[in-house]
């Protein structure tokens, strides 16, 4: 038409809707060319159609989504350029209706997922998640954190979700960010960030600087550290990006540092990861330890699952057997360099009490051999005498004094045991944070 809004018209049929207001459907935004089919024969058909014209129109428009049901979407399409055609072969004698809906009127966001790796001294492979419409992607890069970047793809047009930077010297740095283009034009870039402060590899004690440098075109909003993937403190909203880190508060040994730059757009980019080592001294400081493995087993018809990635813990003693539940979990204190402590508290952070109180109580298990996602109701391990119980009213921090059962595994192998269950049958069920959740952790905290 000369007004070129996009419309496609209909052969003379029986029963299949007309469209009668192809310019009002086409100020909507996005328009479907569709065909609605009940056999399957059919719609294996008209998926190859469909897949052949997407291909053919894959270079010039945003595709819309692809029917599920009794549907097959042929082809989407948002307005045409001026002056353009193209010419779609479609199959004879069969029916086709215009569907129009809502047009994606802002560009996409950045892509997520990107991955640098280095293939020889010469070429650097570059890798991303696709974004649903993106029509081609734009790769920068440049020799600081932060920028500024040069733009190294394309040319050619880019529209595959990797690409092989050639053009690099051995023994040089360097920083990429990646945009999605679509018929909206380009997406913003994600903001750079890394961490300056303290260096990868190095080895850490008291209270250190946590820095980073984090820059964006639009402009950082803020940095989140995060400490083994657990947000470390709160965001920092204000440049320079640092925080100060008390490291007497984390488990001797080696942890990874990382840090989330967030820019005003809502996009986000993650460091490179930075490994180091916490060494503090144990006289009379304290240590805190992680599980190295939780689960929770239940028993009737769950007695054979396993719960071990579950992000809860649970504990209940029913008289009905499916509704019995014990929580298990595992320490290893072998970093710890004392031959006995002083006190050793176990917190668990609970977020659930059935009726606001509950009864819970802690058990000694001696045997060490049982796994996170092997444990279940019928090959838990034996457990033995009670260790310490209390009454909890509150969700929150939940403290247990194992300190006596700490100072006889001290003795041999240095691996701490625990069950968890309600001993009086209560019937209460207590729900708590197991160590696959990012905070909140159950913790051993042990002081020589």
């Amino acid at each position: 038409p000369p007004d070129y809004i996009p419309y496609w018209d209909f052969s003379k049929c029986c029963s299949e809707p007309r469209d009668s207001s192809a310019a009002a459907i086409a100020a909507a935004g996005l328009l479907e060319l569709s065909t609605h089919v009940t056999a399957q024969a059919d719609k294996d058909r008209y998926q190859s159609a469909a897949l052949n014209i997407q291909t053919s129109l894959s270079s010039l428009y945003y595709l819309g989504d692809r029917a599920t049901t009794d549907g097959i979407l042929l082809h989407g399409t948002g307005s045409k350029p001026s002056g353009t055609e193209i010419d779609v072969s479609l199959i004879y004698g069969d029916y086709y209706f215009i569907q129009g809906c809502y047009r994606a009127r802002t560009p996409p966001a950045a892509p997520s997922g990107l991955t640098a790796t280095a293939v020889a001294s010469s070429q650097i492979k570059l890798t991303w998640d696709g974004m649903i419409g993106a029509i081609r992607y734009s790769v920068k890069r440049s020799t600081k954190p932060g920028g500024p970047y040069t733009t190294i793809a394309p040319p050619p047009v880019l529209t595959v979700n990797s690409f092989s930077d050639t053009s690099v010297s051995a023994n040089t740095a360097y920083y990429y960010v990646v945009s999605a283009i679509d018929v909206a034009g380009e997406g913003p870039t994600p903001p750079s960030v890394s961490i300056t402060a303290p260096a990868n590899g190095a080895t850490v004690s008291g209270t250190v600087t946590v820095s980073a440098s984090a820059s964006d075109n639009v402009g950082v909003v803020g940095v989140q550290f995060k400490l083994d993937g657990a947000n470390l403190g709160n965001e920092d909203t204000t440049a320079p990006y640092n925080m100060s880190w008390n490291t007497t508060t984390t488990p001797n040994g080696s942890h990874t540092l990382t840090g989330v730059a967030r820019d005003a757009a809502g996009n986000k980019r993650t460091s490179s990861t930075i490994t180091l080592t916490v060494s503090n001294g144990t006289g009379g400081q304290l240590s805190r330890f992680n599980p190295v493995a939780d689960a929770y087993v239940r028993g009737g018809t769950y007695a054979s699952q396993n719960f071990g990635t579950a992000f809860v813990l649970e504990e209940k003693n029913s008289d009905l057997d499916s509704y019995d539940r014990r929580t298990f979990l595992l320490f290893d204190l072998s970093s710890f360099s004392s031959a006995s402590v002083s006190s050793a508290i176990l917190k668990l952070y609970v977020t659930s009490l059935m009726d606001g109180t509950a009864p819970i109580a802690v058990f000694a298990v001696t045997s060490d051999s049982w796994t996170e996602t092997g444990i279940t109701w019928n090959n838990q391990p034996a457990f033995g005498s009670q260790v310490v119980s209390t009454s909890l009213s509150t969700t929150g921090w939940a403290s247990f004094d194992v300190t006596s059962f700490v100072n006889s595994q001290l003795a041999s192998d240095k691996k701490v045991s625990l069950m968890l269950w309600d001993a009086t049958q209560a019937m209460k069920l207590v729900r708590s944070n197991s160590r696959e959740n990012s905070a909140n952790k159950p913790v051993l905290e042990v002081t020589p």
